[in-house]
This record gives structure tokens, C-alpha cells and sequence, in this order.
């Protein structure tokens, strides 16, 4: 039998503890904690709801949108000017 939490965000897979929020732009994060327990899991949604809230947590896999005009820009100044046409 699994521990079950009565804590909203948090759930249990395979006896692996998720937790679910939202981010800043409000899209609904699921994140593994990798942990069994419930304390860790209530902590570490407390720490990524705080982290949303000052805008201060980057998931590694969200990426900044470029212009194509300054990476073209950029790989002319490193590359482009110095191979032959």
C-alpha cells in the first residue's frame, strides 16, 4: 500500500511522488521528485511554487526565442566573412 497525500499538487506513480503547478505563464508543470516520501514532495512544491511566484525558476528546457536577423548577423561576423564565396 502507497502513501497517499491529501496535499493538492502532489501524487503518487509507482510509489514516485510528482508534484504538479503552474509556472510563471500559468502552464501546468508535472515534475518527478524521485523521492517516496511525502515531506520531500510537499517541500519541493513549496520551493517551485515560491520559484514561479518571483519568476526565478528556468527549467533546462525552455529555450529564448532568437530573431533569424541576429543569428544570421552573428554567424556572418564569426564564419560567413572569412570562407570563400
Amino acid at each position: 500500500m502507497t502513501k497517499r497525500s491529501k496535499t493538492r499538487g502532489i501524487f503518487f506513480r509507482r510509489g514516485i511522488a510528482y508534484i504538479r503547478y503552474q509556472d510563471s505563464r500559468g502552464c501546468l508543470v508535472r515534475e518527478s521528485t524521485r523521492q517516496k516520501s511525502v515531506r520531500v514532495a510537499e517541500a519541493i512544491l513549496a520551493k517551485r511554487k515560491s520559484e514561479a511566484a518571483m519568476q526565478s525558476h528556468y527549467p533546462a528546457r525552455q529555450f529564448e526565442t532568437e530573431d533569424f536577423e541576429k543569428l544570421e548577423e552573428q554567424w556572418w561576423e564569426q564564419h560567413g566573412k572569412y570562407t570563400a564565396s
